[in-house]
């Protein structure tokens, strides 16, 4: 009695293209850089909706949606973190959990209207106080909103620096961020783990 040999074919593989490296949601160095390790990285949802005479502007508000484009401009995420009697608010702990090499994410606006925006970058600093060595003048297209709405909290600010970019809204992403809840993370505040 003879045995068979089958030999197997080969596979046939089919090239599939390269992810886009202009996506900042993409990081070719991810694999190589431990600051950047996928399993360390977090993707936060940063909010620009600021108090304006004792009332939270909403998300879609035009004073919202133009810190929030200032903000990408200016290469940061810009928030108050202090009360006027010097009371530390929410988000200053919230700001406490973000790390460089974290994802982060701004946006405004919603799919269905055809008004969203959404930028995403990699965040390059922690966050600090605007202060003498770095003050909010070092922004300029956020200082021009900030100082007409806020001026009287310019030292209660706190910011972090994000390598911002715009990129297509998707029913996911649109999704995880109007929905942090549903991957077990806190729903409000303003600076908000995501993924």
């Amino acid at each position: 009695m003879h045995m068979k040999i089958i030999f197997n074919k080969r596979p046939v593989h089919v090239p599939v293209p390269p992810p886009t490296p202009e996506d900042p949601r993409i990081f070719e160095d991810a694999e190589s850089s431990p600051e950047s390790d996928r399993s360390t990285q977090k993707h936060y949802k940063l909010m620009c909706n600021v108090m304006v005479d004792g009332k939270r502007k909403n998300r879609n508000s035009r004073l919202t949606k133009d810190i929030v484009e200032a903000c990408a401009a200016d290469g940061i995420h810009l928030t108050d973190a202090f009360g006027p009697n010097g009371e530390v608010w929410n988000c200053f702990k919230e700001s406490q959990s973000v790390r460089v090499g974290d994802v982060a994410h701004m946006y405004y606006g919603d799919l269905k209207c055809g008004t969203s925006k959404h930028f995403v970058g990699k965040v390059l600093s922690p966050y600090e106080k605007c202060s003498d060595d770095v003050p909010l003048t070092a922004f300029p297209k956020v200082k021009a909103l900030w100082t007409n709405h806020c001026s009287a909290r310019n030292s209660a600010c706190i910011f972090c620096r994000v390598d911002w970019k715009e990129v297509a809204m998707t029913p996911e992403d649109e999704y995880m961020l109007k929905n942090p809840g549903k991957n077990g993370f806190k729903v409000q505040g303003t600076i908000l783990r995501i993924h």
